[in-house]
């Protein structure tokens, strides 16, 4: 048996137009499930677990996609977790950001060098934010 596993990608599906409308652009990657992994991790501010964080996994050392390629995203909970599915084997730098809707301050975290196998999730650490430059 053989299963795929399709990782709707909400971040990138959705797509504001220059009127203020929004279309639906459906981004669904799929990939056989023996072949990929997962990555958890939980991102923090200030020392405090922080909800709605969205982060990316950027693919930087292997062969199954070109280096830099935005591969899958996942967001924080209220607990400050975060899973990303459907990640071939290889290196991801994992890349949060999240803006404070009352003071429109950025902020952003990096994790470098996280390694994905097939068939396992990989535990990732923390991501720490700090105000972006």
């Amino acid at each position: 048996v053989t299963f795929i596993l399709l990782d709707f990608n909400v971040d990138k599906s959705i797509v504001k137009e220059g009127n203020g409308d929004y279309k639906l652009k459906p981004v669904i990657p799929a990939v056989l499930e023996v072949l990929s992994g997962t990555v958890t991790g939980s991102v923090t501010l200030e020392d405090a677990p922080k909800a709605g964080v969205t982060v990316t996994a950027v693919y930087v050392e292997g062969d199954k996609y070109p280096i830099g390629t935005e591969v899958n995203t996942g967001v924080s909970n209220d607990n400050g977790d975060f899973k990303i599915w459907a990640l071939l084997e290889g290196k991801y730098d994992l890349q949060a950001a999240w803006t404070d809707e009352n003071t429109a301050t950025a902020y952003t975290g990096n994790l470098p060098g996280v390694v994905v196998t097939a068939k396992s999730d990989t535990s990732a650490g923390t991501i720490a934010l700090a105000p972006a430059p």
